[in-house]
């Protein structure tokens, strides 16, 4: 086996490696060392053919490359492979750096916007043989350049535009220039966004998720959970994404009453700035899925009087009567308000239901879209409505549109329903 996989050669010199056998051969061996593919400026000048015998099997032998001057600029490469009968081909990856000069040219694409007060890093790049060194010309007060790396950081103390310029030598006319303005603006307070729970779900247990993530120019360093206003948790660190907790499913919402609550998250960034997201949940520990659904709609007191919360009710007093709109999980669910999900609208002279579900759907869970001209026969199916809208939402979630097929103004009053089973 040779003693490398790959070899660094400069044009116009020579390089080494050798060769051995792991163990002892049943006769004398030849091996063979000859270039396989690549550049033809690339030969093997000494030890092409090495024998091998029992005696000297575990004695490195030396094969000896060349690289040859040529006219151009660039690198070569070649393939050297190692051969012998019965045995598997080895081969070593021969690279030949050019040593023809080539003026600098500038091969990155500078940031040109940052923010006051916080650290400000760009690596400049340049082609060029030999490697390029980097400086600056008149730069802004503080800003400094790694002379071989390119790396430039500055920490700027006011916000404007400051006028940037690197150059590029390596003693071959001519040198190479790269000029910019660096915006320096304010400091943008950071934005949150939660991701569970969704607004209007329903919640419950001893290891619910609650999860966000903070957005900033700059960073962010920790995000506080609210419920109905109280600060409950602190999650610091400055990964951008937060769970109360500090971990998924770590939500004890049976410290909870059921019902529905409020959820706050704040994110701070590395100014101190903050910002917030806000929803509404509905908790419903210890009781059957359905009544847990019913508190989608009603405060808990109210969940407990059937002549509110009962089938034939009406809360919202949106104009139609006994219009139910219930929601379980995400099929459907309620949104942020002012708008909640599932709602009641008017398709021109059309009653229809608009409500948000999972765009896969939830396995175990079906539910009917029915209509009727009165509260005893409904209608449900394909000739009972029409989906008028399917939108989706970005979540995971659509938003559908189901509009009944006969308009009010045929019968005088209409009654649409979202129909979910109880367990």
């Amino acid at each position: 086996a040779p003693s490398v996989a790959a070899l660094q050669m400069g044009e116009g010199t020579s390089g080494q490696f050798t060769v051995s056998l792991t163990g002892p051969p049943s006769s004398d061996l030849n091996v063979t060392a000859t270039r396989a593919s690549g550049d033809s400026d690339v030969t093997v000048t000494a030890g092409s053919s090495l024998t091998f015998t029992s005696a000297n099997f575990a004695t490195p032998q030396t094969v000896t490359l060349s690289a040859a001057e040529d006219a151009d600029s660039v690198d070569d490469i070649a393939v050297i492979a190692i051969q012998a009968l019965g045995l598997t081909a080895q081969t070593v990856n021969v690279t030949v750096t050019d040593n023809e000069t080539i003026a600098p040219a500038f091969t990155s694409t500078p940031d040109t916007s940052t923010v006051v007060n916080a650290p400000y890093s760009y690596q400049a790049t340049a082609s060029g043989q030999p490697a390029p060194t980097f400086s600056l010309v008149a730069p802004p007060d503080g800003m400094t350049i790694h002379p071989t790396t390119g790396v430039i950081t500055w920490t700027p103390a006011a916000i404007g535009s400051f006028a940037v310029t690197i150059a590029a030598g390596n003693g071959t006319a001519p040198d190479a220039s790269q000029s910019f303005d660096l915006q320096v603006v304010t400091d943008q307070p950071p934005v949150a966004s939660m991701t569970q729970p969704y607004p209007g779900e329903i919640v419950s247990g001893a290891g619910a998720e609650w999860f966000g993530d903070g957005a900033d120019d700059v960073g962010c360093t920790q995000a506080e959970f609210f419920i109905d206003g109280v600060l409950v948790d602190t999650d610091v660190n400055n990964g951008g994404h937060y769970h109360i907790g500090g971990t998924h499913l770590l939500w004890n919402t049976t410290l909870l009453s059921n019902g529905a609550h409020t959820l706050r998250m704040t994110v701070t960034d590395t100014a101190g700035q903050t910002g917030s997201i806000e929803i509404e949940v509905i908790v419903a520990n210890g009781i059957a899925p359905l009544d847990g659904w019913k508190l989608a709609k009603f405060s808990e007191a109210e969940r407990l009087n059937e002549a509110i919360s009962g089938n034939e009710a009406d809360p919202e007093n949106d104009g139609f009567t006994n219009l139910m709109e219930y929601a379980l999980g995400l099929e459907p669910k309620l949104h942020a308000d002012p708008v909640r999900l599932p709602g009641v609208i008017m398709e021109s002279d059309y009653l229809a239901l608009k409500y948000r579900r999972p765009v896969n759907g939830r396995p175990g869970l079906s539910y009917t879209v029915q209509v009727g001209g009165n509260l005893s026969t409904w209608a449900s199916g394909p000739t009972a409505t029409t989906p008028v809208g399917i939108t989706p939402n970005g979540d995971g979630t659509e938003t559908v549109i189901v509009r009944d097929n006969v308009p009010v103004s045929g019968e005088g009053q209409r009654f649409i329903r979202l129909q979910v089973p109880s367990p």
